[in-house]
């Protein structure tokens, strides 16, 4: 799995692409999905954990712009998934 090139030891936003890259999604060009991405791992853990109804909504609104079915529990899942992973990558025990 990649991991951002910076020292935030909670790349959440790059773990969170790779887990939907993993289910056949990637980023289209134009789509500024790599500034969401940065700003997802500038927030870390505490900040996407915070902001997680934001991070769904935008979500969302992408599927929505491709035209691809979206599930707010299945992107709860998977923004769960990635928290986790990064936690567990700063040593931080996972739920």
């Amino acid at each position: 799995m990649r991991t951002n090139s910076g020292n935030n030891p909670e790349p959440v936003g790059s773990i969170l692409r790779d887990l939907l890259h993993g289910l056949g999604f990637v980023e289209r060009s134009g789509c500024r999905c790599g500034d969401w991405i940065a700003k997802l791992n500038r927030w870390g853990v505490a900040g996407v954990e915070a902001n997680r109804n934001m991070v769904i909504e935008r979500l969302a609104t992408m599927a929505a712009a491709r035209g691809v079915p979206f599930s707010r529990l299945a992107a709860r899942i998977a923004l769960a998934r990635a928290v986790t992973i990064a936690k567990g990558k700063k040593g931080i025990p996972a739920p």
